[in-house]
């Protein structure tokens, strides 16, 4: 949340690990504060053994730059991919929460009814939601209208060194790994 904060303080954009509905909530308290006649709102963190303190204040600037943020200036039929996290039916607009890997960051999906059944059985899985998708000045997803929702296979791990090694005999020709990378560095 600091980090977030002292994002928004310097420039407008979704801060990493910032939803849009985080950002909506950040102005929301900052502009709370300053019609009760605050200056502005802190967050702190204590000092620890490992961290040292520190706070970030939720000033006017940072309302600026965050509700810029959120302005959507681009509308277009695209996609997202990620895990779906959370399903919400309160107030009779369903949408779920996509957790978007590539950005770290949930993205906002609204769905049809007719959707509801899918959205369940991949709750917990990745997938490819597509539909409208509404994108920020910086060309940052703050939400996608889904149309349809595809399942997509769990994201396979990166390869250990040990998996890599002698994966292309043919580059080393007959030296082992070790052997061709001491020729290489010289030693």
């Amino acid at each position: 949340m600091i980090d977030g904060i002292g994002q928004l303080r310097l420039a407008q954009g979704l801060p990493r690990y910032f939803s849009s509905k985080m950002v909506e909530d950040v102005a929301r308290i900052g502009k709370r504060a300053h019609q009760e006649g605050l200056t502005a709102v802190s967050f702190h963190t204590p000092k620890t053994d490992l961290v040292p303190a520190r706070a970030e204040r939720i000033t006017e600037a940072v309302v600026e730059h965050d509700l810029a943020s959120i302005q959507d200036t681009d509308r277009a039929v695209g996609s997202v991919a990620g895990v779906l996290d959370v399903i919400n039916l309160r107030r009779g607009n369903h949408h779920v929460s996509l957790y978007d890997d590539e950005t770290r960051r949930a993205v906002r999906c609204r769905f049809p009814d007719e959707l509801f059944t899918t959205m369940k059985d991949a709750l917990g899985k990745r997938v490819r939601a597509f539909g409208e998708v509404t994108r920020n000045r910086s060309g940052q997803i703050l939400q996608v209208d889904i149309d349809r929702v595809e399942a997509l296979a769990e994201a396979t791990s990166v390869p250990t060194v040990d998996e890599l090694a002698g994966i292309a005999e043919w580059y080393t020709g007959d030296q082992s790994t070790e052997d061709y990378l001491r020729s290489v560095r010289g030693a």
